[in-house]
């Protein structure tokens, strides 16, 4: 009881929380992914990507694609499509049934004006058994896409963040 009242000023809001966490549990992965998203939402870039790295590293092999996911949607909330790209691919590799690391493919393949590869990706989806409303919507804007020429970079994307 008296640990729980010491930390009421810790739990006043969630982004306190989540650095304050790490101190806590600093060898669990989700206190570091948790801490590295609290500096980044606090415009910490290199620190928090620092964190990001140290729960790739604490992650069970199993679970990193989560890791890898998250921080590429941070990627894409700045515009760093190429690099939440990678992150994907590389999400992709340590598991390669999860759907939404497909969806987030796809979307970054379209954001960069690499319209085969996102159909493709598309395709591998569907094949997978995926959502095929999503994959089929995401294939028909690859394919309208390169039939029209629309040039890298003018497909934007919005993600939760």
């Amino acid at each position: 009881m008296l640990r729980s009242a010491a930390r009421l000023g810790v739990w006043r809001d969630e982004t306190t929380l989540r650095i304050r966490s790490v101190e806590d549990a600093p060898r669990s992965w989700r206190t570091q992914l948790s801490y590295g998203t609290a500096l980044l939402e606090l415009g910490q870039r290199v620190p928090g990507l620092e964190a990001y790295r140290r729960a790739l590293t604490l992650a069970p092999a199993r679970l990193a694609w989560r890791v890898r996911n998250d921080l590429a949607q941070r990627y894409f909330a700045t515009e760093e499509n190429q690099r939440a790209v990678e992150e994907l691919r590389a999400s992709l590799e340590l598991a390669p049934d999860i759907e939404e690391t497909r969806h987030y493919l796809v979307l970054g393949y379209l954001t960069l004006g690499e319209y085969r590869r996102a159909r493709a990706e598309a395709d591998s989806a569907l094949a997978r058994g995926f959502s095929a409303q999503l994959f089929g919507e995401l294939r028909a804007v690859a394919d309208t896409a390169e039939l029209k020429g629309v040039p890298p970079g003018a497909i934007k994307i919005r993600v939760r963040r």
